[in-house]
């Protein structure tokens, strides 16, 4: 329908189209070679939150929408699904394309996605779609009046949203969608950008079709062993909760508290208990030379009171009871990530599986990311791992590339002494390591060698590594 009709006329049309009609615009599609597609949900749960509608849009001036009432209509389904000639433009598109799988049926072959070209041109980001209309096309805040509307409703769900304002924000989703695939596709055939155009057309999208693949498939989950996990690390994080109560009524007996009880989970009280009771060495003072502490990867500047990761594991070489009680607080923090980050994210939909989101854009490296959960850096301890299960009948396969990244650099540096540590079948942070420290070289000193290594890679400077290691910045 028309941006300029009024929010009546829109309400009017929207119980007025008929299937017939809906059928017969969607067979019409066949006539463009690209068409941008988004939808609207009543929320982000895939099991439970509804399509409230679909946009297309085929030029950069206007959009269509499909209400829900005719989503879910077989006929439309069929109609929907026979577009098989179709290159399917999105932004974020997997989100929309999961969706349309899971709910209606609807399979569709992503070809570009705005998100992922930006991406592809420009890593740093920010890459969501109103930034960048705002940015690239002088688009307005078209979001302001769902955002008015939901704060007045004090619901977060776009349901709530009057369908007549709901279709003219769903419609400039697609309009600046459309607008964005024209600049970036441009940008893309420019001959400086052969490269980034491959990278995109033949490695990117690509595997933004399988992450949408490895989406809807999931992954079970032995729910009998989630139910223990989540009592056992519910245990750990009660118990060291009290612990820590019990320690700071002793330290402080007057309670300064708050509310009356010393909070584990304010930085502030954590770091008076610290620094001002129990008088550990700031951060600053507190680096330790040849122990595991080094090892922390969550270095770098910090302020002098501060109560983070890398800190705490430092001052669990100090004497008790700063020793004792940074323990506890490491114990409590463990327990409680691993509650609020994993477990609290396994929990099975309908079909008793979970299902990651897989996405390309998370990272300026490259790497692929997941969240909800993320099962690509799940923890070594605790079990976490051993929730993933296969069906019946089936066995999992763990496999790894060696040392993709290290084989890859020599194979591009052409440096015949690099390469030759692996046509040789030698240990290359051995080599490292012993360049470094020498022979004789100490566990601690081999994981610093590596570190360095890596990081090198992907731009770490030395200032990191002197911080994250407590190193000086010669040895650096």
């Amino acid at each position: 329908k028309n941006l300029s009709e009024s929010e009546d006329e829109l309400d009017e049309w929207n119980e007025r189209i008929s299937e017939a009609e809906a059928i017969a615009f969607l067979k019409g599609l066949k006539a463009h070679e690209y068409v941008a597609v988004d939808i609207e949900t009543s929320g982000f749960d895939l099991d439970y939150d509804e399509i409230l509608c679909v946009v297309f849009s085929c030029n950069s001036a206007d959009a269509t929408i499909l209400p829900d009432h005719l989503l879910y209509k077989q006929s439309v389904v069929d109609a929907f699904n026979a577009l098989k000639g179709v290159k399917w433009v999105g932004h974020n598109i997997a989100f929309d394309f999961v969706r349309l799988s899971w709910k209606l049926g609807i399979e569709l072959k992503p070809y570009f996605d705005t998100l992922v070209a930006h991406y592809n041109l420009s890593e740093m980001g920010p890459h969501d779609l109103k930034t960048l209309a705002q940015v690239e096309c002088g688009a307005p805040d078209w979001e302001a009046p769902i955002k008015a509307a939901l704060k007045q409703s004090k619901l977060d769900s776009y349901a709530v949203i009057p369908r007549p304002m709901l279709y003219l924000y769903a419609a400039q989703d697609g309009i600046y969608t459309w607008q964005l695939f024209e600049l970036f596709s441009e940008r893309l055939r420019k001959t400086y950008n052969a490269d980034l155009k491959r990278n995109f057309f033949d490695n990117l999208m690509p595997i933004v079709h399988l992450c949408i693949d490895m989406q809807l498939n999931g992954m079970r989950v032995d729910v009998d062993r989630l139910a223990d996990l989540r009592l056992q690390f519910g245990d750990i994080e009660q118990s060291s909760r009290t612990s820590l109560r019990k320690v700071a009524d002793r330290l402080v007996p007057n309670k300064p508290w708050p509310k009356g009880e010393f909070n584990p989970n304010s930085p502030q009280q954590v770091a008076k208990i610290l620094y001002d009771v129990l008088k550990a060495p700031v951060w600053s003072e507190s680096k330790i030379e040849g122990t595991a502490a080094q090892l922390s990867q969550s270095g770098g500047e910090k302020p002098d009171r501060t109560t983070a990761k890398a800190q705490l594991e430092r001052l669990t070489y100090q004497p008790e009871p700063i020793k004792g009680f940074a323990d506890m607080m490491l114990s409590y923090r463990n327990a409680k990530h691993v509650r609020t980050h994993y477990l609290n994210h396994f929990e099975p939909i309908s079909d008793g599986r979970i299902h990651p989101i897989y996405q390309v854009h998370r990272t300026v490296t490259g790497r692929l990311a997941s969240t909800e959960p993320n099962v690509l850096n799940m923890p070594h301890k605790g079990g976490i791992r051993n929730l993933i299960v296969p069906e019946e009948g089936n066995i999992l396969i763990a496999a790894d590339y060696s040392l993709a990244e290290l084989r890859v650099a020599a194979m591009l540096s052409g440096d015949e002494t690099f390469k030759g540590v692996y046509i040789r079948g030698e240990d290359i942070h051995d080599r490292f390591s012993t360049r470094f420290y020498g022979p004789e070289y100490t566990k601690i000193q081999r994981v610093i060698a590596k570190s360095f290594v890596f990081g090198k890679l992907y731009g770490r400077g030395w200032h990191s590594i002197a911080e994250t290691f407590g190193l000086t910045r010669d040895a650096a």
